[in-house]
């Protein structure tokens, strides 16, 4: 029996872009800077382009540490994934996706032949140095002169190369043939080769994904939510549009039930995209609706980012409130010292209020001011000029739960810290007393 998911020996797996839009635009593909700069250039204006970039990056899902890899195993997770594509008739980025291999090892020597011809400051024929020099040229031209003179020339150099579509609606098409595979590679059997096949595909969408889309609301650092699945030929059910929207509701969920202001925010962030992501279901799928409530769960975190909302303010209520009555207990101590000095008492007795009074001669009072200062500063962020929450209070109270953040995360290191500054001012001081 034939596999449906399989023709002509083509492996055909698709994912999804997060979109909060709905609508990507194309003109900044290839410009990122997450995992690393990319380099690129674009030829054309509007909605017809053609692009070209690289990048150099790990793998995305690697279990064991690059560091570890290449000392435990003399293996390494570094590739450069290069893309050339130019917007068709229907509107959609397609083009091929082509993996190198930069570090040590025989196929050093093919990417170190590949780098100066498609990018090379000192040479104004690179691939990339052309199209800089002619941003506003033809797109469809360009593309025929690539595949003529560039893709063969690439393809050969490259570990892997495979064929990709981007929709504007964020649907990601990836095509590996099997001969690709086999070329150099050999598999004990069907599944072996399927399993390979899923990885490439998923290395492949990561790369493209992130020179496509913009991270938001989520770590850019373990950006998995969403990920590619094989499909069949004639894909009229979208099942694996289904199952990405289920994963982006347990994301939703997940950081829903997380003890953390910023999880709760980023939750809200993903349920936009969750958002986007059913209505586009709903266009492809008729009749289908989702077996979630997307306003039920956004009214959920709404209540949850309030609850963090009350318990920060009245801990920030109570600083700023006991810190009034500290700030007037220093300045009284300082007004006592400036009458001592004012009404002639001797000294010899006063000792502490001498040593105000030469505090008070450098500068103590400006810095009475300033923690004044700070402290209505605060409270008017918090609290607002009226006792009403102010506009900046959500960005406030995200930063102050970051702070909190560092500060659990970091504790043992604080502490030792400050236990390293009392022990140091304690020997000082007994240095001090005897006189050293």
């Amino acid at each position: 029996m034939a596999d449906p998911y399989q023709t002509d020996s083509l492996f055909q797996f698709k994912g999804w872009i997060p979109t909060v839009a709905g609508h990507l635009t194309f003109d900044r593909f290839g410009h990122t800077l997450f995992p690393s700069k990319s380099v690129g250039a674009s030829i054309g204006k509007g909605r017809k382009r053609a692009a070209f970039c690289f990048q150099r990056r790990v793998l995305k899902d690697g279990v064991i540490p690059e560091p570890l890899l290449r000392f435990q195993y003399n293996r390494h997770s570094k590739f450069c994934y290069a893309a050339a594509a130019v917007v068709d008739a229907a509107d959609c980025l397609a083009g091929f996706v082509y993996v190198f291999s930069y570090t040590v090892g025989p196929e050093e020597s093919r990417w170190a032949s590949v780098r100066p011809r498609i990018n090379d400051p000192e040479r104004g024929d690179a691939l990339i140095q052309k199209m800089r020099g002619q941003s506003y040229g033809d797109p469809d031209a360009w593309w025929q002169d690539f595949m003529k003179n560039h893709h063969g020339f690439l393809q050969r150099n490259a570990l892997f190369a495979c064929e990709f579509t981007i929709e504007r609606c964020g649907i990601v098409s990836i095509s590996i043939a099997q001969p690709v595979l086999t070329e150099r590679l050999s598999f004990a059997g069907e599944d072996e080769m399927l399993d390979c096949a899923s990885d490439l595909a998923s290395q492949v969408f990561f790369f493209l994904r992130d020179v496509t889309h913009t991270h938001q609301h989520h770590p850019e650092t373990n950006d998995t939510m969403t990920d590619v699945y094989r499909v069949p030929a004639n894909d009229t059910q979208f099942t694996w549009l289904k199952e990405t929207a289920y994963e982006l509701f347990r994301f939703v969920i997940r950081y829903k039930q997380h003890r953390n202001l910023q999880y709760c925010i980023s939750g809200k962030g993903v349920l936009a995209y969750l958002s986007s992501l059913t209505s586009l279901i709903g266009s492809k799928v008729p009749n289908w609706k989702a077996a979630y409530d997307l306003d039920r769960v956004r009214d959920s975190i709404d209540v949850k980012i309030q609850e963090f909302d009350y318990a920060l303010r009245k801990r920030i209520h109570a600083v700023t409130a006991a810190l009034s009555p500290t700030i007037a207990t220093l300045a009284i101590v300082v007004a006592c010292a400036n009458l001592v000095k004012q009404s002639g008492v001797p000294t010899q007795r006063h000792q502490i209020l001498q040593e105000i009074d030469q505090l008070t001669g450098a500068g103590f009072p400006w810095l009475l001011a300033t923690l004044l200062l700070l402290a209505m500063l605060l409270h008017f962020l918090i609290w607002g000029a009226d006792g009403v929450p102010s506009a900046c209070r959500e960005v406030t109270l995200l930063a102050v739960a970051r702070l909190q953040q560092n500060v659990r995360r970091h504790r043992a290191i604080l502490l030792s810290f400050v236990l390293a500054l009392i022990f140091t001012a304690g020997a000082l001081m007994v240095l001090i007393g005897f006189g050293w």
